[in-house]
C-alpha cells in the first residue's frame, strides 16, 4: 500500500495517471483471552477456532513484528 501512495505522488507530480488500489483481504483473527481465538482466514473463508486460531493469531503476529523488524519485543 505505501509503495503504491509513493508511485501515485509521483505520478501526480510528474502529470502521470495514478494506478487504482485493489486490496487483499485475507481474513480475520481475534483473541478471545490467552489461550483462545476465532477467525476466518483465506479466500474461500476457513473458519477456525480453539487452538489453531490461537496458533495462526500468533504466527500474525510474528509476521507482523517482522516486518517492523521489532521481533526483540517477544524476548521480553
Amino acid at each position: 500500500m505505501g509503495e503504491l501512495i509513493g508511485y501515485n505522488i509521483f505520478a501526480q507530480l510528474n502529470g502521470g495517471a495514478p494506478a487504482s488500489f485493489a486490496p487483499v483481504f485475507s481474513g480475520t483473527l481475534g483473541s478471545l483471552g490467552r489461550k483462545d481465538a476465532i477467525g476466518t482466514i483465506g479466500a474461500n473463508k476457513t473458519q477456525l477456532k480453539g487452538m489453531p486460531a490461537t496458533l495462526m493469531k500468533e504466527a500474525s503476529n510474528m509476521r507482523y513484528l517482522s516486518h517492523i523488524n521489532g521481533l526483540f519485543t517477544l524476548a521480553y
